[in-house]
């Protein structure tokens, strides 16, 4: 599951950085991320297949003997004097209900394999919502900006506490002036656009828009006021 999540993660990433690609000529190498995803899964699905391989097989040799023993059992009897007949029915049943036993065995595994899954799904979610809501800022009642200058002082932020995105930063936008953020994939680019929208609340330092913090905005009145 977590390499199957890292596998996710990568193919969105890649998918993103296709524009950075065309537009500056960027070299693919810079995904290699994807590529390195995509290895980590084969190798974890492969390692987890064989070490499933001697339980699976096993089971597959005693399903097959319960459906070849009869036959055995079935000659042993007609040629003792037992009706054929009621032999060759007795076979084709028990062939049939061990190949519907199989069936059904293979459905009630992959319930349980499904029941793991939706669980781990749930846990996830919970923990996303768990993380926004400790992550999410308190915003206050102002309606009214003086200006559009967007200004960010000495600001720290990380996603989490392994990777630190900005650090010490600090950047003044004038209002009505168009500007470019131009960086390497994972610069930070599109983490300062969601800092601005109040979507993360910073580690260290302030960002001021108008010459307000963030958090003294109404939070509907920022999200009108700011796209992204």
């Amino acid at each position: 599951m977590k390499k199957g999540d890292e596998l996710n993660a990568g193919a969105v990433e890649y998918v993103r950085g296709m524009p950075v690609v065309k537009i500056f000529n960027a070299p693919i190498v810079g995904f290699r991320s994807l590529y390195e995803n995509i290895i980590g899964y084969r190798d974890m699905v492969y390692a987890y297949s064989m070490s499933c391989r001697i339980s699976y097989v096993s089971f597959q040799w005693l399903l097959n003997i319960f459906i070849v023993l009869p036959i055995f059992l079935a000659a042993f009897k007609v040629a003792g004097g037992a009706d054929p007949r009621l032999w060759s029915i007795k076979v084709l049943f028990f062939t049939l209900f061990m190949g519907i036993f199989f069936s059904n065995m293979m459905k009630i595994m992959y319930v349980f394999m499904y029941i793991y899954q939706a669980n781990s799904a749930v846990d996830n979610l919970e923990n996303l919502f768990t993380e926004m809501e400790e992550k999410s800022i308190d915003f206050g009642s102002l309606k009214e900006m003086k200006n559009h200058c967007i200004e960010f002082k000495n600001v720290d932020f990380s996603y989490d506490k392994n990777t630190k995105i900005l650090s010490d930063f600090s950047l003044k936008l004038e209002e009505n002036k168009v500007y470019a953020l131009v960086g390497a994939s994972g610069s930070g680019k599109s983490t300062i656009g969601k800092l601005i929208s109040g979507l993360y609340p910073v580690d260290k330092g302030q960002i001021l828009i108008g010459g307000e913090k963030i958090k003294n905005y109404d939070k509907n009145f920022l999200m009108d006021n700011i796209g992204i």
